[in-house]
């Protein structure tokens, strides 16, 4: 399967869709029956931000763009396991997961280029998801929660301690 990526854009705005909405209920009803159309308008939707936060987790564009294509490309055998979330939590478990696995195998590809980067590579990777996804992809804590498989004050205390550890990380990089 040959998916594009296009280039790294930064976060949505804050209008973006995200909600869960009928035609995309349909899509995945249809992708489950082996529809590639539906499947194909699926990835279109998500898989630039799929991108873009693999690439934050593992900050090398290579390897971003090999984990989101390896979930796209396993994702019509394992639509059954979108239940009662939408495909956009699934499909960013998916990279979340991949990006972890990747991260124990491969711990530091490329030097980190500036403070913030620097900042997040210090970061637990679960603390790291949770400001990827808060800070730059403006997802909410509930969101974050669903994605994380955590409860939305586990999210709300880790996106807190990103932050907090951040700003230090800063501060005594400035110093």
């Amino acid at each position: 399967m040959n998916v594009f990526f296009s280039s790294l854009r930064g976060a949505l705005p804050s209008n973006a869709p995200r909600s869960f909405c009928g035609i995309e209920a349909k899509w995945l009803r249809a992708a489950r029956r082996g529809d590639m159309r539906a499947f194909n308008q699926l990835v279109a939707r998500h898989q630039e931000r799929a991108y873009r936060v693999a690439f934050h987790l593992v900050q090398d564009a290579a390897a971003a763009a090999n984990i989101t294509q390896t979930a796209i490309a396993h994702a019509p055998n394992a639509l059954y396991e979108v239940e009662d979330e939408t495909f956009q939590v699934w499909l960013l478990r998916q990279i979340t997961q991949r990006c972890a696995a990747f991260l124990q195998l491969c711990p530091s590809i490329a030097a980190p280029r500036t403070q913030i980067q620097r900042g997040m590579e210090l970061l637990p990777f679960p603390e790291r998801v949770t400001v990827v996804l808060a800070d730059l992809e403006n997802l909410t804590t509930a969101e974050i929660a669903r994605i994380t498989r955590v409860d939305a004050t586990a999210a709300r205390q880790r996106l807190h301690r990103a932050r907090c550890a951040l700003r230090d990380s800063l501060l005594n990089e400035a110093a």
